[in-house]
C-alpha cells in the first residue's frame, strides 16, 4: 500500500482533487495510523517522560508529510483550484515502510546475535533416565537398564542418580558414581579432545557421553548448573554497556531537539528564499510552489537525521562479541568488560594452576628432626593438609594416602592464604608453609638446611616446610608441570604489545626459574594475596591498564583490584565470581583470545559510529537542499527514510561480521614447541 500509485490517469474526483491523490490518501491512511501507531505510542511515552528519541522524529516526519498533504488537498478543494496533486501522501507511507523494514532486518540480525545462547539452551536434553535406589549395577540390580525410567529433567532433584547411555547428552551436572567413558566437553569448554571420566569424576550437563554408559549422581539442577550460569553471564553481559555507549547516549539526548530545530530552520530558510524570489531559476526545474519545496527539504532533514544507527552501534557489537566469546569458552561479564579488555597494557599471571598445570606431585620428603622418619613426616604433613583446598595441600594429602599412611583429621585448623597453616595433629602442634610463615612463629632454617633446599628451588621445585611443636621437622618437595601452551601464549601477548608479570607466593628461586623458562623479565615472589593486589595497584599507579589472571582464593583480591580480572575455569568459585572474564577451560590461550577479541569488538564499535555519522554527514546537506540551487540534486523525504533505515541495517550487518572473527595465530617460533609439548607432554619442572 505504500508504493506510489501511477497506474491511474488524469481526471478529478472533485474539483482540485485528482483521482490519483484520492486513492493515495485512502491507501496511505491505514499505513499512517495502523502500522505507524507504534511510533506514536512510543513517541508519546518518551515525551511524557521529558525525553526524546527516534520515534519522536519518525512520528513528526510522517505526521508532517501526511498533515501537509491533507491541508494541501483541503485548500485545493475549497477553492476549486489545482493543487491537490501537490500532496505528498506517499512520502509519509514510504517513510514508515522503510523504517519498519529496517526494524525487521535489525530484529532478524539481533536474533542471530543470540544464537550462542540458543545453542546452549539446546544442549540440555528435555528428559533423563532416573534410576531408583538400589538399581545401580552391583547394587542389587541386574545392570540398571530395566529399572531406569524417563522423567523430565525439571523433576530431578539433588542426590538423584541418572543413567546416561553412550551417545547421549548428560542432562545435569553431577558426579560419576558408576561406569567409565569419555565425555566431549567441547561445547562448554572449547576443548576438542574427549575427557576420560570414571567414578568420582565431575561432569557437566549438556556435554556428550561418547563411549560407555555412566551413572551420575545429580549435583546441581535448574539455575545452579554450569550451563545455566553461563547463559546468565552471557545474557547479563549483553545488558551491561561500555562507557563508549554513554557517549552515544549523550549525543542522542541532544540530537533529537537539534534535528527538530535544524528541520524548522531549513523549512523557514527555503520558504523565505522562495517567497522573496531570491532564487527565481528554481521554478524552471519543477517544484515551483515555495511552500511545497520548503516543506520537502525540512521533512527530509527531520527524517534522515534519526540517531537510531548511533544507538545500535554499541549494543549490537557487544551482543555479537559476547556471543562469539561464549562459543569459544570465554565469558565476558559485560560490555564494559570488553572495553576494559581492549585497553589492557599489562597482564599479571599467578603461577600455580595458571601458568602451571596444577598437577602437583610429591617428589621427596626430607625429615630433619631427630627420630622422625620420612613416612612420619609425610603422615604429619598429609594429616595437616587434609582439610586444605589449596592444590599443594591436596597433592600432599593425596600422596600420603597413596602411600598407605594414616591421615588423621586436623584440629584447630587455621590457614593463611599465600603463607601456610597451623593446626593440631594428635598431640602435636603443626606448622606447614613457606619460610615467612614459619619465621612468624619463630622457626627458621639453618645454613645446612638452606643449602639442601636451594638447589631444589633453583630447579623450580616447590618446598613446603613443616614444624612440630615449635621445631623444624622437615621439608616436602613438590614438582609441577608447565602448561604446554604457556610459552606460546605469553609470546603472543608480547607481540600484542602487552607487558607481562608473574606474581606468586612461592619462593624467589622457583619463580625466577619459571620466569626464565617463559622469557618473562618481570616477576615478584613471596607475595601474599594482599601483596598481589598491591602489585596490581602499583602498576595502575604508573598508568598501566592491568589484567590479573588467576584461579585461586588467594587471587581474588588481585582479581578485584585489576582493571580486568580473568579467572581460569578450573579455579575456585570465589575467583570466578570476582573475575570479569571467565575461561571455561584451563587453556591459557583464552587470555590472548579474550584481549584480541575485545580489541576487535571495540574497533567494530568505532567503525559502526563511522557508519552512523557518515550517513548524516553525507545525507544532511543533500536533505537540506544545499546542492539544489546549483545542481538540482536533492533527497526527497521517502528516500531520506530509506537512507536512515539503511544506516541502521549497515550498522547491524557490520556488527554481524564479528561472527567471522578468527583468533590470533600462535607465533611461528613457538608453534612447533607447543605441538611437541602437547604430543609428548614432556614435563618441565616448576
Amino acid at each position: 500500500m505504500a508504493l506510489p500509485v501511477d497506474t491511474f490517469g488524469g481526471g478529478e474526483a472533485l474539483p482540485g482533487l485528482p483521482w490519483r491523490t484520492l486513492l493515495l490518501w485512502l491507501l496511505v491512511t491505514p499505513v499512517q495510523f495502523g502500522f505507524g501507531c507504534q511510533f506514536y505510542r512510543r513517541a508519546f511515552r518518551a515525551l511524557s517522560h521529558g525525553s526524546s528519541n527516534m520515534d519522536v522524529l519518525v512520528a513528526l516526519g510522517s505526521s508532517a508529510a501526511y498533515g501537509y498533504s491533507v491541508v494541501t488537498v483541503a485548500v485545493a478543494v475549497s477553492y476549486g483550484e489545482e493543487g491537490g496533486g501537490q500532496a505528498c501522501f506517499e512520502t509519509a507511507s514510504m517513510l514508515i515502510t522503510f523504517i519498519l523494514l529496517g526494524k525487521y532486518l535489525e530484529a532478524s540480525a539481533k536474533r542471530k546475535t543470540s544464537e550462542a545462547l540458543s545453542k546452549l539452551v539446546s544442549l540440555v536434553p528435555p528428559t533423563a533416565l532416573l534410576c531408583p535406589p538400589g538399581s545401580l549395577p552391583g547394587a542389587g540390580g541386574d545392570d540398571g537398564d530395566e529399572a531406569a525410567r524417563s522423567v523430565p529433567v525439571a523433576d530431578l532433584r539433588t542426590g538423584d542418580v541418572v543413567q546416561v547411555p553412550p551417545g547421549a547428552q548428560l542432562p545435569v551436572d553431577g558426579e560419576v558414581v558408576h561406569g567409565s567413558s569419555e565425555v566431549n566437553e567441547h561445547m562448554v569448554t572449547g576443548e576438542p579432545v574427549p575427557v576420560p571420566k570414571a567414578e568420582g569424576a565431575q561432569v557437566i550437563g549438556g556435554t556428550l557421553n561418547c563411549s560407555g554408559a555412566l551413572w551420575v549422581r545429580v549435583g546441581a539442577v535448574g539455575n545452579e548448573t554450569v550451563l545455566a550460569k553461563i547463559m546468565k553471564v552471557v545474557s547479563d553481559a549483553q545488558m551491561r554497556r561500555p562507557d563508549v555507549q554513554a557517549f552515544a547516549d549523550r549525543i542522542s539526548s541532544v540530537f533529537v531537539p537539534a534535528v527538530v530545530a535544524l528541520a524548522l530552520l531549513t523549512w523557514a530558510s527555503w520558504a523565505a528564499l522562495l517567497s522573496l524570489e531570491l532564487l527565481p531559476d528554481l521554478s524552471m526545474h519543477g517544484w515551483h510552489r515555495a511552500s511545497s519545496l520548503a516543506f520537502m527539504f525540512g521533512c527530509a532533514v527531520l527524517v534522515i537525521a534519526c540517531p537510531c544507527a548511533m544507538g545500535l552501534a554499541t549494543p549490537t557489537a557487544v551482543m555479537v562479541g559476547t556471543g562469539v566469546g561464549a562459543e569459544r569458552g570465554i565469558l565476558f561479564k559485560g560490555g564494559d568488560v570488553l572495553e576494559a579488555a581492549s585497553r589492557v597494557t599489562a597482564v599479571v599471571f599467578d603461577k600455580t594452576g595458571t601458568l602451571t598445570s596444577c598437577k602437583l606431585r610429591v617428589v621427596d620428603a626430607a625429615p630433619w628432626l631427630p627420630g622422625l622418619t620420612r613416612a612420619q613426616l609425610l603422615e604429619l604433613a598429609g594429616s595437616a593438609e587434609s582439610a586444605s583446598e589449596h592444590p599443594i595441600g591436596k597433592a600432599i594429602a593425596a600422596h600420603a594416602r597413596a602411600q598407605g599412611l594414616r591421615v588423621a583429621a586436623p584440629e584447630c585448623y587455621r590457614a593463611c592464604a599465600g603463607y601456610g597453616l597451623t593446626c593440631r595433629v594428635g598431640a602435636s602442634e603443626v606448622l606447614l608453609g613457606n619460610r615467612e610463615w614459619l619465621g612468624r612463629h619463630g622457626v627458621s632454617l639453618s645454613a645446612a638446611q638452606e643449602a639442601q633446599v636451594a638447589p631444589l628451588e633453583a630447579e623450580g621445585k616447590t618446598i613446603v616446610l613443616a614444624a612440630r611443636d615449635g621445631q623444624l621437622a622437615g621439608a616436602v618437595t613438590l614438582a609441577d608441570t608447565l602448561k604446554p601452551e604457556a610459552a606460546a601464549v605469553l609470546s603472543q601477548l608480547r607481540e600484542m604489545g602487552v607487558q607481562l608479570w608473574i606474581c606468586s607466593g612461592d619462593n624467589e628461586r622457583t619463580v625466577r626459574h619459571l620466569a626464565q623458562q617463559l622469557g618473562v623479565a618481570n616477576f615478584t615472589a613471596c607475595v601474599s594475596p594482599s601483596g598481589k593486589a598491591e602489585k596490581v595497584a602499583a602498576l595502575q599507579a604508573v598508568g598501566e591498564v592491568v589484567a590479573m589472571v588467576g584461579d585461586g582464593i588467594n587471587d581474588a583480591p588481585a582479581l578485584a583490584q585489576a582493571d580486568l580480572g580473568v579467572a581460569i575455569g578450573g579455579g575456585t568459585d570465589v575467583a570466578i565470581e570476582t573475575a570479569d572474564v571467565v575461561l571455561l577451560n584451563s587453556d591459557l590461550g583464552g587470555v590472548a583470545v579474550a584481549l584480541h577479541l575485545a580489541r576487535a569488538v571495540m574497533r567494530r564499535i568505532r567503525l559502526n559510529f563511522v557508519w552512523a555519522f557518515g550517513y548524516n554527514i553525507v545525507g544532511l546537506p543533500l536533505a537540506a537542499g544545499l546542492f539544489y540551487p546549483a545542481y538540482q540534486i536533492h533527497l526527497p523525504p521517502m528516500f531520506a527514510g530509506a537512507a536512515m533505515a539503511l544506516s541502521s541495517v549497515s550498522v547491524v550487518c557490520s556488527s554481524l561480521l564479528l561472527r567471522c572473527y578468527r583468533p590470533p595465530k600462535l607465533p611461528r617460533h613457538c608453534a612447533a614447541q607447543l605441538d611437541g609439548a602437547a604430543s609428548t607432554r614432556a614435563s618441565v619442572e616448576v
